[in-house]
Formats: C-alpha cells, sequence, structure tokens
C-alpha cells in the first residue's frame, strides 16, 4: 500500500528502480506495465496473480494491457474465431492453437 499524498507515477517509478524490482512486492491490486527502454528492450510486468493481462502483438511490437487500444495503431488482425471462442467458453483453447 502506499500513503494517499504519494503520486502513483511516482511509486511506480521506484519500484521500477528498485533492486531486483523489490518494491514491486508492496503494490496490491491488479496492474500490469510495460516499460520501453532507450535501446528499444522492453520490461513488461503484471500483478502478483497475473490478473491483469499484457497483450503484446509482436508484428507490430506493441504491448498493451487491454486488446482495443491496440487497434488504434495499427489495423486489427482476422481473428480465429473458434480459438477465441474456446478460449471464452473454457478459459484456454484445448486444440494446443494460439
Amino acid at each position: 500500500l502506499r500513503p494517499l499524498d504519494i503520486p502513483e507515477e511516482v511509486v511506480l517509478t521506484q519500484a521500477l528502480r528498485s533492486p531486483n524490482l523489490r518494491d514491486f512486492m508492496k503494490l496490491d491490486g491488479f496492474w500490469s506495465i510495460a516499460e520501453i527502454r532507450d535501446n528499444g528492450a522492453a520490461r513488461v510486468l503484471t500483478d502478483h496473480l497475473g490478473v491483469k493481462p499484457v497483450y503484446y502483438w509482436a508484428e507490430h511490437n506493441i504491448f498493451c494491457s487491454e486488446i482495443q487500444p491496440m487497434f488504434q495503431l495499427a489495423p486489427a488482425p482476422e481473428f480465429d474465431e473458434i480459438y477465441l471462442s474456446n478460449c471464452i467458453k473454457f478459459g484456454y483453447d484445448y486444440s494446443g492453437r494460439t
């Protein structure tokens, strides 16, 4: 938990700079963060339980915690309707496709 008088971006910046990202263990809730470094490398983090998803669109090198905003940057690809329906119904695709 953080004191209410400290802005969220300050808390996150401190956590990103902490040794071995230790300060992320102090954060509570559902969150995901993508940090793009000056050399183009990315560091992607999510909450301890992995509740908040992180999506990566390799073709366009886009990270996002929600799918819709990615399509504002690039046209939406064709989706595999069977794969998506399996994920919605069962929580995964039993055929092994990704």
